[in-house]
């Protein structure tokens, strides 16, 4: 199963940033610019998920919104399979500016070869959502949850077929669990300094 594919959600409200999230820079490039530019070592497409499509005019990227509208990350989910060329799609929101190679490679290697529905991570008995592989055979299911009113990411992870890797593996990979990382609040952005010196 081919993972070619890289989804960013951007369609955020941001309500606790105080702005929309995707005006944060790194490196004089806005953030989502930046995630592609990191990601694109690993996929060659860049599905963009976001209300404000202008922003990425021209820049190669599958640029596509939420269907379900106001149906939170599940809904962008939704919308980031549609757009994708094969069968699976490594996922992560725009506020998560760490990527880590040597775990996208990792988590890659494992989807191919157990083929489940996802894989995500698992850290201290909880279910991180983001920085995961979801295959388009989840789309039906997806759909059904959106209908349903069922938005919650972690009751489809419950569901269905998910690889979970656990915490001792992925302090193997990433001592500081960086990758996990997201940025809700102006003073998060205090933390991003290492990101825009390097």
């Amino acid at each position: 199963m081919k993972i070619d594919t890289a989804i960013i959600l951007a369609g955020g409200k941001s309500s606790r940033m105080g702005f929309d999230k995707q005006l944060i820079k790194i490196k004089d490039q806005l953030i989502v610019d930046y995630l592609a530019s990191q990601l694109k070592a690993h996929f060659s497409q860049i599905v963009v998920v976001t209300k404000t499509q202008d922003l990425y005019v021209d820049k190669g990227y599958t640029l596509t919104q939420d269907i379900y509208e106001n149906a939170g990350p599940l809904a962008g989910i939704h919308a980031g399979l549609l757009e994708t060329k094969g069968q699976a799609a490594y996922v992560m929101a725009c506020d998560m500016p760490y990527i880590n190679d040597a775990y996208i490679t990792y988590i890659k290697k494992v989807f191919q070869k157990e083929k489940p529905a996802g894989l995500v991570a698992e850290i201290d008995g909880l279910v991180e959502p983001m920085a995961g592989i979801y295959s388009k055979n989840l789309l039906g299911a997806i759909e059904e949850n959106l209908k349903n009113k069922d938005l919650k990411i972690k009751k489809l992870i419950e569901d269905q077929d998910f690889i979970k890797i656990k915490k001792e593996k992925l302090l193997s990979l990433d001592k500081d669990l960086k990758l996990f990382q997201n940025y809700n609040y102006k003073a998060d952005l205090e933390k991003l300094k290492d990101l825009k010196r390097g």
